[in-house]
C-alpha cells in the first residue's frame, strides 16, 4: 500500500513538472494518454 502511494505521489509530481515545463496543451493530453493504461 505504502509503495502505490508512494507510485501516485510521484506521478503526480511529474505531471505537475511536466506541465510547467512545457505550459501546452499538447503535452498535457500524451502524458495522459501514456499515463492511463498504466494505472
Amino acid at each position: 500500500m505504502k509503495i502505490k502511494k508512494y507510485f501516485i505521489l510521484t506521478l503526480a509530481i511529474l505531471l505537475i513538472f511536466s506541465m510547467a515545463l512545457s505550459g501546452c496543451g499538447t503535452k498535457q493530453e500524451e502524458t495522459a494518454v501514456i499515463n492511463r493504461p498504466t494505472i
